[in-house]
């Protein structure tokens, strides 16, 4: 047993010493590149030599297996590593900001990373009127110079020729005049003196004395030399500082700093061909090594920062820009200080702080998106605006101060408690301004005005067997079938009455014999034909019919066109899906079981917390009481999943909130109001800031704010920092029928078919009134025969190779071959006509060679016209 324990004990502490330790992680170096092999000294890292060279196309390299590389950079290998997705520190010779690749971590120096620093400086001293940027012809500064260009009046791009930098300051001399200048002076080349010969020239030129000076270098500031030619410069009765890379302190920090980056990553995150990414363990290779140098933030010991922070942005920069400065004093006196700047949240901060100004504490909460910042959306004051507030004509820096989430005190309590401490001198957060419940502590005028809104699905999720119905109202469809079952009985009529006088005339129609209620199912027929676009034989040969027919036909055809458009729209174009409700009031009341959801520690919840109104109370106790599990989301992808899986969920935001959700989560859309349009916005309430401290600061600040927002300054924010996302903006998606086709808006169709019957009714009448004159009525039977027309006749003599006959209505004789009577034949073939049996003759045109009429003949054996001499003129 004690054999066991030991075993036991010995095996754990083995495990513990392995988990510990971590492993070895193999570096890439070249000499060449600018990194020696003694410059390995961690029992972590293994030094991988290669020859850059050999990456040229096509590569022949015969390096070992690296999971990542230091060095100067070079092209033919940054592209292998590219390729490879292997770690690149770049520790000299950097490319230019717009040659990139994520994997290119950019460790060494560069001026234009001093970009946000050199504007928070110039806008930092409200006491000058002109600030004036002069920069030598080095590509760093001349990068920085465009980056900065908007935050200064005056630009001077020179040489280190004294005589042109002379000609340039006396011209601006005479547009600054006695005004107090701010100098950035961009130095790029660590060898040259370019800084002091700007120094002796602006004191030469009388623009030195009272001006605010900082100068921008890579130069070792470290060294004495460097310091006393800064000094000489300490009695011209002006402020002074220079600004320097803390990397430039030595010229081999850059390799040490990225050796212990790795080492700490080895030490830390690195096992036995694994590595810890993201809590878990994965392959040890160079795409997770990677990501997770990209993850992760590593504090290392290098020079004067015995904290120094690595971290990269996802192109590869270092997202924290450590700098020293050092001041010098009237007396000769040279005050360090160092500063950084966060990319990420946006934020310059000094130790100590040379401005000697005091901090203001500023609130953020985490989960409220009150104008989320685009530098950090977990912050929910927007960066923009506060440096709107601080970066000029403010005696104040600031300080964020994150507030985690507790869901036993509201927002508005943890504003009050933390801005009220004893221990804070000054404070400020931007919250929604208190409508009903009154505060301890002092706030702005409004700044912004917010609302609520009701967000919800697109799409639906439900199945629906008709849906292709949906496209029309339940009333067209109705109107399609009255009018098919109308139409067709005054086809019916029309027919019937035509029918009647023909008979009078002495003409039978084709289908006397079908019974009348099957000839009125053939009209139905026919207009359904007509409905489908089928092709139609029967052929109108009433004036009145045609009008009918031709107005109906048209009518049919808008209709199955805007159908089917209809339907084509339906099919590819996503249909939001339409709400029972409008407003929060008819949410509360709704039964279809709809439910509703807040974003977690939200403004909205805050506002209903301290609402009095019922409707806004109830929605909130509504959901505590029936689904309190459920009512809140973390996050926004959260709404989004769930909202997408169930349509009957109603998301319940600020107007801010949805602004910013709607541009990022294209699944989600406002319920919109009648019409379609633009959903509506309730419960308007007005957002702004609360301040703690003395009279003084709250008066400054107040005024400051106020003086902004009279502006209009943070609207323009607002719409600058808002609706950043990849969703179509409004003015971009498709103008989509979100409601089905109504009466009022197809009313035409059937409107074309009611003249069409009324027309068709007027010729009817006119046809039925000239009937009856016998002028028209023997004018119609002394008309010349026409195509397709069928006449009665009778048989005058019978041949063996066909007939003759003649037309009773106008006296006219034509010969019939037998191949076109159609009649029964006997036996011997010829056809079993006699001598004045009754036919139908049906005009079908001349013979192209004698230009006699053709005639097709088939047997009458009903027709006894009245009003006819018999043939042969026997008698009835």
């Amino acid at each position: 047993m004690d054999w066991f324990l030991l075993c036991l004990l010995f095996f754990i502490i083995q495990y513990s010493c392995c988990e510990a330790s971590g492993n070895i992680v193999p570096v890439a170096y070249s000499p060449s590149l600018g990194v020696q092999e003694g410059q390995f000294t961690s029992q972590y890292l293994s030094g991988v030599p290669m020859n850059p060279s050999q990456f040229r196309w096509p590569s022949s390299s015969t390096a070992g297996v690296y999971r990542a590389a230091v060095g100067n950079f070079d092209y033919y290998f940054g592209l292998n590593t590219t390729e490879e997705n292997v770690a690149y520190f770049i520790t000299g010779n950097l490319p230019p900001r717009r040659t990139n690749a994520s994997s290119w971590l950019r460790i060494a120096p560069h001026l234009p990373d001093l970009a946000p620093i050199v504007e928070r400086f110039a806008g930092a001293n409200p006491e000058t009127d002109e600030r004036v940027f002069i920069s030598d012809v080095t590509s760093e500064c001349r990068e920085l110079r465009e980056m900065i260009s908007p935050s200064f009046e005056w630009s001077i791009l020179t040489s280190v020729d004294s005589l042109q930098l002379g000609d340039e300051l006396f011209h601006l001399k005479s547009h600054v005049g006695e005004k107090t200048v701010h100098y950035a002076i961009c130095d790029g080349n660590v060898s040259s003196t370019f800084s002091e010969l700007v120094l002796v020239k602006l004191l030469e030129t009388g623009l030195f004395f009272g001006s605010k000076t900082y100068i921008y270098t890579k130069s070792n500031m470290a060294d004495g030399g460097t310091q006393e030619a800064f000094k000489r410069f300490a009695d011209a009765g002006a402020y002074l500082a220079v600004v320097s890379p803390v990397l430039c302190g030595a010229e081999s920090a850059p390799v040490e700093v990225s050796l212990k980056a790795l080492e700490q990553l080895a030490k830390n995150y690195v096992g036995d061909s694994v590595i810890r990414l993201d809590g878990k363990w994965v392959p040890f290779n160079s795409p997770n090594f990677l990501r997770l140098i990209q993850t992760t933030t590593i504090k290392v010991s290098i020079l004067n920062r015995s904290n120094f922070t690595i971290c990269f942005t996802q192109g590869g920069f270092l997202c924290i820009i450590d700098v020293n400065i050092y001041e010098i004093g009237s007396d000769s006196t040279i005050s360090p200080s160092s500063g950084f700047y966060d990319h990420r949240t946006g934020k310059l901060t000094l130790l100590p702080n040379i401005y000697h100004r005091p901090v203001v504490k500023l609130l953020a909460f985490q989960d409220a998106t009150f104008l989320p910042s685009l530098e950090n959306s977990n912050f929910s004051v927007a960066i923009q605006m506060i440096q709107e507030i601080f970066t000029t004509k403010v005696p104040y820096d600031y300080e964020i101060v994150p507030m985690p989430y507790n869901k036993d005190v509201t927002i508005q309590g943890a504003v009050e408690d933390y801005l009220s401490r004893s221990n804070v001198t000054m404070a400020m957060s931007a919250f929604p301004l208190p409508m009903f419940a009154s505060t301890t502590v002092r706030h702005t005028e409004a700044v912004l005005y917010d609302g609520v809104v009701m967000i919800k699905s697109r799409k639906m999720n439900q199945r629906a067997l008709f849906r292709i119905f949906d496209s029309l109202s339940g009333y067209i469809w109705l109107c399609v079938f009255a009018s098919l079952i109308f139409v067709a009985i005054i086809f019916f009529i029309i027919k019937v009455v035509y029918e009647h006088q023909t008979r009078v005339m002495g003409f039978v129609s084709e289908d006397q014999n079908i019974p009348l209620f099957k000839r009125f199912l053939n009209v139905i027929f026919q207009n359904f034909s007509a409905v489908l676009l089928a092709k139609m034989l029967v052929k109108p040969k009433q004036t009145s019919l045609r009008v009918l027919y031709q107005s109906y036909w048209m009518a049919s055809i808008l209709f199955v066109a805007t159908y089917a458009a209809s339907l084509a729209e339906q099919r590819f174009v996503a249909r939001e899906t339409m709400m029972p409700f409008k407003s929060l009031y008819g949410l509360l009341e709704n039964r279809v079981n709809y439910r509703w959801l807040f974003l977690r520690n939200s403004s909205i919840v805050w506002m209903m917390q301290q609402s009095q109104d019922d409707a806004l109370r109830s929605l909130l106790s509504t959901a505590e009481r029936d689904w309190p599990k459920e009512m809140y989301a973390e996050s926004v992808g959260e709404v989004a999943a769930r909202m997408a899986a169930n349509d009957h969920l109603i998301f319940i935001s600020s107007r801010l909130e949805a602004k910013q959700i709607l541009s990022e989560e294209c699944g989600l859309a406002k319920v919109t109001s009648v019409g379609g349009k633009s959903g509506p916005v309730e419960y308007l309430y007005a957002l702004g800031y609360f301040l703690s401290g003395k009279d003084e600061f709250a008066k400054l600040m107040t005024d400051r704010i106020n003086a902004i927002s009279t502006d209009q300054t943070f609207n323009s924010i607002e719409t600058r920092a808002l609706g950043t996302g990849d969703c179509p903006l409004p003015s971009e998606k498709i103008n989509m029928q979100h409601n089905p086709f109504s009466l009022r808006e197809l009313g035409g169709l059937f409107i074309i078919v009611l003249v069409g019957i009324i027309i068709a009714f007027i010729v009817a009448g006119i046809e039925a009134a000239i009937e009856k004159y016998p002028m028209y009525r023997q004018w119609k039977k002394d008309n010349d025969i026409r195509f397709g027309e069928t006449y009665p006749g009778e048989v005058l003599d019978i041949q063996d190779d066909g007939i003759w006959i003649r037309l009773l209505e106008n006296d006219t004789t034509a010969f019939v071959d037998a191949s076109r009577i159609k009649t029964v034949r006997g036996s011997d073939g010829r056809p079993r006509l006699e001598m004045g049996s009754f036919v139908k003759a049906t005009y079908m045109g001349n013979d192209p060679r004698t230009a006699d009429p053709l005639f097709s003949v088939t047997e009458e054996k009903t027709f006894r016209p009245d009003d006819v001499v018999p043939p042969n003129n026997q008698p009835h």
